[in-house]
């Protein structure tokens, strides 16, 4: 699809949207603080609408990035939406192999239209996470600040760097938090941990604040605090992972992400049998176990039951 077929298409659902909430131009912009002259050109395809702008437009317009990418392109975007989170399901288990056969194949579908900017950026953020898988830690980096350049417009990247302040003090789409996120754990990588735990914890203000979005915040937050509690883990600063893990758990139990539920337990047994707690490490390690059993997440549980006994020399019960 050409640039100028986008602009129409996305000017076409927008307008669509606003019309049947009954919101005028002027209105539209000034809910986003932006100027009613935006609006028209967005609406009238003469110009594509920048991630932010968009992404506050969505909001007020109360409609998710998904659902409006399913009416901007029909099946074909369901269809992409859905094969990517399978992919992310296998990523979760850590099936780094798998993945990557299930990534090469979706390239190669028709609806993989990589001149889409949001698709395009979901491809690379899953290239980078292959390439950490196999330790190629400074390529993964530069796909991800290559993705995140992409669709940014509010210049987060510096010398390498990303500027906390900055993130801190704004909100993102699904792709761009997903960036960010997995910047923070490839710095980890590196052995930049203090840089990762900043950029964790900015993430954690921007997604507790009151202008996140809901669906963003429900399916992001969880595995925030479960990668924030790992590096904390494994920099042995244990009560603050504690502390992280707790309200991670508080949370993903009030919005069911029952996957991240699992693995914030299994965390909070890490801590527990770092502190000689061995006995209670056991029992929520085995709890674990059994939560991925009955979430019929085989290749996660039968991972945790293999660390269990090799790393902390732990049986857990079928």
């Amino acid at each position: 699809m050409k640039n100028i077929g986008i602009k129409r298409e996305i000017g076409i659902v927008l307008k669509q949207l606003r019309n049947g909430k009954g919101l005028s131009q002027t209105l539209l912009a000034n809910l986003i603080n932006c100027s009613k002259m935006t609006i028209i050109r967005i609406e009238n395809g003469e110009r594509l609408p920048q991630p932010y702008t968009l992404h506050q437009m969505l909001s007020a317009l109360d409609i998710s990035h998904e659902d409006f990418d399913a009416l901007l392109n029909g099946t074909n975007m369901l269809q992409f939406n859905q094969d990517f989170a399978h992919i992310w399901d296998v990523c979760f288990a850590g099936d780094y192999k798998t993945m990557s056969d299930m990534l090469n194949e979706l390239k190669t579908k028709e609806y993989c239209n990589v001149e889409r900017l949001d698709i395009a950026q979901a491809l690379l953020l899953c290239d980078s996470i292959i390439l950490a898988s196999n330790e190629k830690y400074n390529e993964s980096l530069d796909v991800l600040y290559s993705a995140l350049q992409k669709t940014t417009s509010k210049n987060l990247i510096k010398q390498n760097a990303i500027n906390c302040a900055k993130v801190k003090k704004s909100t993102f789409s699904m792709n761009e938090y997903r960036i960010l996120k997995e910047i923070a754990n490839v710095k980890a990588d590196l052995g930049e941990k203090q840089e990762a735990i900043k950029i964790f914890e900015a993430l954690m203000v921007s997604l507790e604040s009151e202008t996140a979005n809901y669906e963003i915040k429900k399916k992001l937050l969880p595995s925030i605090y479960f990668n924030m509690s790992c590096i904390l883990l494994d920099d042995e600063l244990y009560t603050k992972a504690f502390d992280v893990i707790e309200k991670g758990l508080q949370f993903s139990k009030i919005t069911k992400e029952f996957k991240v539920i699992g693995e914030l337990i299994w965390n909070k047994g890490r801590v527990l049998y770092n502190t000689n707690n061995i006995e209670q490490a056991t029992v929520l390690f085995q709890q674990s176990y059994i939560h991925f059993v009955n979430c019929e997440d085989d290749m996660t549980a039968k991972r945790l039951k293999k660390v269990a006994k090799e790393k902390y020399n732990i049986t857990i019960d079928n």
